[in-house]
């Protein structure tokens, strides 16, 4: 890794940047360890001057034993999948520690006893390691503070780790939350942002590449929520313009697969007072998609209440009384070729129906249908269709819907606007 790149890095926050850019690249745990917080200051040195500190980790992984003190030691976690683990239990962890840094140490949880004291802590330091952070317990924190080293932990102790660990592996693989911390990532201590983010080496350049965009976009959207915008008009204004990220595409239906309809709870959502730019077209076709989904009302097929008359012909119906017979006869011989009765002709009737059909249809919406299913809108298509489907589930399996897919049809509809934009003034041309 060039030093290059990492003091480019060093330009951005922990917190809504780098961790913005590993979520919107699909980096699991967005390579945050949570529940991680700095050492507080206890020695009698001048207190450090907080600043960002970033360096390629070194992984350690402590196992628990039994002693006479912790006669029940945690259950070792299932770690089949830590295959590139170098077991080393010979020399304490700090002796494997070296220079330019981060030492990320894995301790099993729930523990009492801390894996960092004054002594690792001092040897670390002589050894050129740039910081540390423990998934778990520290002690000695006058000592460890006059290190000068930013030490990051879930807590702290006054038992010594062999109370109840030992080392069992490093440079090898660790689970802290749901990121993962390979040897080689590189690390980012935060004080300022109060928060550890681990980037994976293989997603350095994306997240450079990513970082200015995000950056650019947020400080749009701050000042016009500033100047009195709402936030969704200024999200949609400014980071909905980034481009998606390719997700995988909705596997494919079979004839004889069945397909849920839109749920109710879901429709209703899509009538919310949006502005026309975003929704005309658009809106227009999902609630096409709903209604061909949609089912008749119960009333429709429901038999007459009460039973039916038999003088009178029900409603609606061809069948004429006496009365209305004789009226019609005498339309007939008054008007000779034209209307009978009260009833349009069939020639009327087809003169409706192509005209009905001349009507040209607005290319604004055929361009938007095309565009709401076109790659370009693969990413708020995928989420909207999502969303349906985890809807419909909750409204089949608990006869209620928890959420609603509004924010998902919002960028849906926002991103199919903005691509048929550019090719429905192409054809005004």
């Amino acid at each position: 890794m060039s030093s290059t790149k990492r003091q480019e890095l060093l330009r951005y926050s922990a917190c809504d940047q780098i961790a913005d850019a590993l979520l919107k690249l699909q980096v699991p745990g967005a390579g945050f360890l949570p529940d991680v917080v700095p050492m507080a200051h206890r020695s009698s040195t001048p207190i450090p001057r907080p600043e960002r500190v970033m360096a390629p980790a070194a992984t350690f992984f402590m196992v628990s034993k039994a002693t006479a003190s912790f006669p029940n030691p945690t259950p070792p976690e299932d770690d089949a999948w830590r295959q590139s683990s170098v077991g080393s239990n010979a020399s304490p962890y700090a002796d494997f520690t070296y220079e330019d840094s981060v030492a990320v140490i894995s301790q099993p949880p729930g523990q009492a006893c801390a894996v960092v004291g004054g002594i690792m802590g001092a040897r670390m330091k002589h050894r050129g390691v740039q910081g540390i952070v423990v998934d778990g317990r520290i002690r000695d924190l006058v000592s460890l503070a006059e290190t000068g080293l930013p030490v990051w932990s879930k807590g702290t102790s006054v038992v010594g780790a062999g109370a109840e660990t030992k080392f069992q592996a490093w440079n090898c693989p660790l689970r802290i939350g749901e990121t993962i911390v390979k040897p080689g990532d590189l690390v980012m201590m935060d004080p300022l942002e109060n928060g550890v983010v681990v980037i994976p080496q293989d997603k350095v350049d994306e997240v450079l590449e990513l970082l200015p965009k995000l950056v650019a976009a947020d400080e749009k959207v701050l000042r016009d929520v500033e100047a009195g915008v709402s936030v969704a008009e200024a999200f949609m204004r400014h980071r909905n313009t980034l481009a998606a990220i390719p997700l995988p595409s909705q596997p494919s239906r079979t004839a004889n697969s069945s397909v849920n309809p839109p749920s109710p709870h879901v429709h209703a959502s899509l009538s919310v007072n949006y502005p026309p730019s975003a929704t005309m077209g658009i809106t227009d076709f999902f609630s096409d998609v709903w209604e061909t989904f949609s089912h008749p009302s119960p009333d429709a097929e429901a038999p007459p209440q009460g039973g039916a008359s038999t003088g009178t012909p029900a409603s609606g119906t061809d069948e004429q009384s006496d009365e209305e017979a004789e009226v019609n006869k005498q339309d007939a011989k008054k008007g000779g070729e034209g209307e009978q009765g009260h009833k349009p002709s069939s020639a009327d009737e087809d003169e409706e129906e192509e005209e009905e059909e001349e009507e040209p249809q607005d290319p604004k919406d055929v361009l938007e249908k095309e565009c709401a299913e076109s790659k370009t809108c693969s990413g708020p298509k995928h989420h909207y269709d999502e969303c349906v489907e985890r809807v419909t589930g909750q409204i089949e399996n608990d006869g209620k819907a928890k959420e609603d897919c509004v924010e998902e049809f919002f960028h849906l509809a926002h991103c199919a606007t903005q691509c048929a934009a550019p090719k429905l003034f192409a054809q005004l041309k």
